[in-house]
């Protein structure tokens, strides 16, 4: 078999004869294919060790043979440009490429393939933030390193900054950062880069699920009036910050689906807004209708924009931002009987509303775009107080 190495030399532009730093192996591997690729040397000496070795892993591979030592502390110390031109040639496994590969590097493929995959960018950075933060606390560098038991250590042990003071990380925070890193190793088997998941048997913490009530109708017109009347806030002005509220009550839209709208999305005429598949969660198209007077608001809001503006500027802290406006309209926005206020909050006050005006469950399960209508009934509708003792009071006398 011949390996062979030299200086493929070129025409420049001009037409001149061009010699380049490094130099190229031309070998045929053990199937009969041939190859040709630069070694990224430029040493003459460096670049024929370089050719031995292809060699010797040629030799073996058409033997059947696993890699000596020698040779996989070699393909360590090389360049992983290189690595993985030697990888195409099938002389070493994908997994074993992988494995020398760090982490960092298997991120940024993740990231894009999750954008092929038509994700939000929000999403996405949001992803790749927590995974970062798991791998950095845990100091994996490879995906050898990676380990459920340093996972859980690191778990119980991380704590994360609220103003000057330094708290255990909740378990629901806990269980997102478990799910995220198990969501990447198993993109990592589906790429091959792995044989399994090394995290595929870890469980989640026991946690209580997120109770939210809804905003009365006394609350969502106090909200409103009191937001319209507030200074800036989160680079909006107290009058936008009350339409996204009014937007998000009337629609049930999410925070990332009110992010992703653009002014062409909205005919102000018809009273709709039309949302692509690709910025809703059930990756299905929305089309929810508007109330006349929403419609109206929103006419003159989108004034002198281009279709393609972003419709509202919806920031990253929406539950920073409406804490800050619920306070200033006097609304409890965290009570331990009958749950908190955040931002979904107003998408759960779609849903009760719907229901306290008679909507038929079918019709409520479409307009929050729910597969299961349980999910509408059991977790988007709530009773108020008023409507429990109302029903205790409607009972006969006896």
């Amino acid at each position: 078999m011949a390996v062979n190495i030299y200086k493929m030399k070129y025409k420049g532009r001009d037409g001149k004869i061009i010699v380049p730093k490094n130099w190229t192996i031309d070998f045929t591997d053990h199937i009969g294919c041939r190859h040709r690729f630069s070694t990224g040397l430029a040493s003459q000496r460096t670049a024929q060790v370089f050719a031995h070795k292809i060699e010797a892993m040629v030799s073996l591979k058409s033997s059947f043979l696993p890699l000596t030592g020698e040779l996989t502390q070699w393909l360590e110390t090389i360049n992983h440009k290189v690595k993985a031109k030697i990888a195409a040639t099938g002389l070493i496994d994908r997994q074993e490429h992988a494995a020398s590969k760090m982490l960092t590097e298997h991120m940024e493929q993740w990231k894009q393939y999750l954008k092929g995959c038509g994700c939000t960018e929000h999403h996405i950075n949001q992803q790749y933030a927590r995974i970062k933060r798991c791998i950095n606390g845990c100091s994996f560098l490879y995906f050898s390193d990676i380990s459920e038991s340093v996972i859980s250590v690191w778990l119980i042990k991380a704590t994360s900054k609220k103003g000057n003071q330094k708290l255990s990380l909740s378990n629901s925070t806990r269980n997102h950062l478990i799910k995220n890193i198990k969501a990447f190793c198993n993109w990592a088997v589906m790429e091959n880069h792995l044989i399994k998941s090394p995290v595929a048997n870890m469980k989640l913490f026991k946690s209580d699920p997120q109770l939210r009530r809804a905003l009365t109708a006394q609350e969502i017109h106090k909200l409103l009036a009191t937001t319209a009347t507030q200074p800036r806030l989160f680079s909006l002005s107290g009058s936008r910050r009350a339409l996204l509220y009014r937007l998000a009550i009337e629609t049930g839209l999410r925070a990332g689906e009110l992010r992703a709208l653009k002014v062409e999305n909205v005919n102000c005429d018809t009273q709709v807004i039309f949302l692509p598949g690709e910025f809703t969660k059930n990756r299905q198209t929305a089309r929810l209708p508007l109330k006349s007077e929403t419609a109206q608001l929103l006419k003159n809001h989108i004034q002198g924009k281009k279709p393609d503006d972003q419709l509202i500027h919806v920031p990253d802290k929406t539950s920073k931002m409406i804490k800050a406006d619920l306070e200033a309209a006097q609304i409890i926005h965290r009570d331990i009987g009958s749950g908190k206020l955040d931002f979904h909050s107003l998408r759960h006050t779609f849903g009760t509303l719907l229901a306290n005006a008679g909507v038929h469950p079918k019709t409520a399960q479409q307009l929050m775009r729910h597969s299961k209508i349980e999910l509408t009934m059991n977790i988007y509708t709530h009773t108020t107080q008023n409507q429990i003792e109302s029903a205790i009071q409607s009972l006969p006398v006896f």
